[in-house]
């Protein structure tokens, strides 16, 4: 599979650090966009057809363009990936901005049971479906429709539900599928609870077997 890098010369120089790039979706490819651009397909769609994406913190706008990569994985380090209404289809590989958000105004965001983790970064979308969504926020994202199949909160508030979870069970230790089988025989309970704020609730109803 070959691999595509993005860089200061072969692309076309829009304003500031904003590169416009067309695809060439012909055949299968890895996207690699350097570090220090941020990368505009206006209208575009990127169809990598296996391959992974990466930036260097760099974002990815399409404009209405579509995001496809038939398994492989999206990782930006930072950087937004913005489609302004365009769908963002992985089927099967993982999103991880690591920070960054995403946004697609409109579009749908499908993983196919792959993971997505912005590392507490916003998402506005119309739908979401995937495996895990990984939360760092105590807000809940912007989304329409949420099909996924579990959400897990990020481990770095692990002392807050902690301090939430405590009348029913401690989660003070452990990863996620063993504080599962901790938490779920007291979900019922748990739930009954009007102490919850939305966000909370929203990610402990998604442990329900």
């Amino acid at each position: 599979m070959k691999t595509i890098t993005l860089n200061k010369t072969n692309t076309k120089h829009i304003s500031g650090n904003n590169y416009e790039w067309k695809p060439d979706n012909s055949q299968p490819y890895n996207l690699i966009v350097e570090d220090g651009i941020n990368i505009n397909t206006y209208g575009g769609d990127i169809s990598t057809d296996g391959g992974d994406t990466y930036t260097h913190g760099g974002d990815i706008y399409t404009c209405g363009g579509n995001i496809y990569t038939d398994g492989g994985y999206i990782y930006t380090h930072g950087g937004y990936i913005n489609t302004v209404g365009g769908d963002i289809d992985t089927s099967g590989g993982y999103i991880y901005t690591g920070g960054g958000n995403i946004y697609t105004y409109g579009g749908d965001i499908y993983t196919d049971g792959g993971y997505i983790d912005t590392d507490g970064g916003d998402i506005i979308s119309h739908k979401i479906n995937c495996g895990v969504l990984y939360w760092l926020s105590m807000e809940a994202p912007d989304v329409e429709e949420i099909e996924c199949k579990i959400i897990y909160p990020d481990l770095r508030t692990r002392s807050h539900w902690q301090e939430r979870l405590s009348d029913w069970v401690d989660v003070s230790e452990g990863c996620y599928d063993e504080l599962l089988e901790k938490i779920r025989p007291h979900l019922d309970n748990i739930l009954a609870s009007d102490k919850w704020s939305k966000c909370e609730r929203w990610i402990i109803e998604s442990w329900e077997a």
